[in-house]
């Protein structure tokens, strides 16, 4: 049989288990009830916020400010200094039809809604912890036409399904080869950014029971995107990002005294010790963890042995929307997600916070649950935060 008609029927088989699942869940509704957030003492419904989203923070930011913005799924906007960086971003979400029967298609009018209102100049650099289609399925359009100055860091995976593209091919840098490894980020040009990253090897959370799907490393084709599936695209080998925010004037990539604010961020639950950082990486305290809900319930103790481990001082909560849905829409939990299982997670979080989180954003609470350790925005939302260093 051949092997992607053979993932196919896993995909197909896993998605019914989802989909019934998901109708099991209906009755916890896309919500999390009272005295879990500070900001909604009374609860808060994902499906009828009540709350508009909080806008882009005035221009120039100040000097020691971080502004984020949550993209849906694992995708961030990060700036700093007056130069960006993002993570993930993909906003052409086929419908649950569309996905099983493809081809995969870039959706133009929602990549530019979703891009509307970042001041794209400021991006020089695209990077992805693994290659699933919700993370690095729009790089295509994004860095390879709408901001042709990025350089695109992805694994191995990322980097063959992209060989279609020329745009691409010399602005792609495999993760693979610096793991463990501080790399400065550039642009296309090569002029560095004063963010640095280190991959730590991690995983991927199961989808359903103890089965991950689309694990594989994607084959070097000259398809273009248009003759692919979504299944098509394998996660490779999954990695979990120390980022460090750096004083323009750093030297290089070992350059420690420069650090600004520290990031972990992971695009996929993962089951310790994989993404958790070790040795010389705690030596400097963390300001911003962000973790992953979905399927964070299928793997042991996530995201308290990362949140114990690195002791952040504000967890950002990401990837809990329905990616299935169109961008705009994406207020609603991902199959599989229930209210209790999102309680829980806050629960977690909470829990394992040193002092209940030291860091809530600088700026008013965004419509999204905050409380003063932990954030869950809604997509499309506006975070600043703010350096301790400055």
């Amino acid at each position: 049989m051949n092997r992607y008609v053979f993932r196919g029927m896993w995909m197909v088989a896993g998605l019914l288990i989802l989909g019934g699942a998901a109708v099991l869940a209906l009755g916890g509704g896309h919500a999390i009830g009272p005295g879990l957030a500070e900001s909604h003492p009374n609860g808060f419904d994902f499906l009828d916020p009540k709350c508009e989203l909080a806008p882009r923070p005035p221009d120039p930011a100040p000097a020691d400010a971080v502004v984020v913005r949550f993209l849906g799924a694992g995708g961030l906007y990060v700036e700093w200094r007056g130069q960006a960086i993002l993570l993930g971003p993909f906003f052409s979400n086929p419908e649950m039809v569309e996905f099983l029967r493809g081809p995969m298609s870039f959706r133009w009018g929602a990549i530019r809604k979703g891009l509307e209102g970042m001041p794209m100049e400021r991006v020089g650099a695209i990077l992805a912890g693994h290659s699933h289609y919700d993370h690095i399925g729009d790089l295509p359009v994004i860095a390879g036409r709408l901001a042709p100055w990025t350089r695109v860091y992805v694994n191995e995976s990322g980097a063959n399904a992209f060989k279609p593209f020329p745009r691409l091919r010399n602005r792609t840098e495999v993760l693979d080869d610096g793991e463990g490894k501080w790399v400065r980020l550039e642009d296309a040009r090569r002029r560095p950014l004063p963010f640095r990253v280190r991959a730590l090897c991690s995983s991927h959370a199961p989808h359903f029971d103890h089965v991950t799907l689309m694990k594989h490393t994607t084959e070097e084709k000259p398809e273009s995107w248009g003759e692919r599936r979504y299944c098509d695209l394998g996660a490779g080998q999954p990695y979990a990002f120390v980022i460090d925010l750096l004083d323009p004037g750093a030297v290089g990539a070992e350059d420690e005294a420069a650090v600004r604010y520290r990031i972990h961020y992971q695009d996929s639950a993962s089951a310790a010790p994989d993404g958790i950082p070790t040795g010389e990486l705690l030596d400097r305290p963390y300001d911003l963890a962000v973790v992953c809900m979905a399927s964070a319930h299928l793997v042991d103790r996530y995201p308290e042995a990362l949140i114990e481990a690195i002791r952040p001082r504000h967890v950002l909560v990401t990837h809990y929307d329905d990616f299935f849905r169109p961008w705009e829409e994406r207020r609603g939990f991902v199959s599989l997600l229930s209210r209790r299982k999102a309680e829980a997670f806050l629960r977690r979080v909470e829990g394992a916070l040193p002092a209940g989180g030291t860091a809530p954003p600088a700026t008013a609470a965004a419509c999204g649950p905050t409380d003063p350790g932990w954030t869950m925005p809604l997509v499309g939302e506006w975070i600043v935060f703010r350096s301790p260093d400055e």
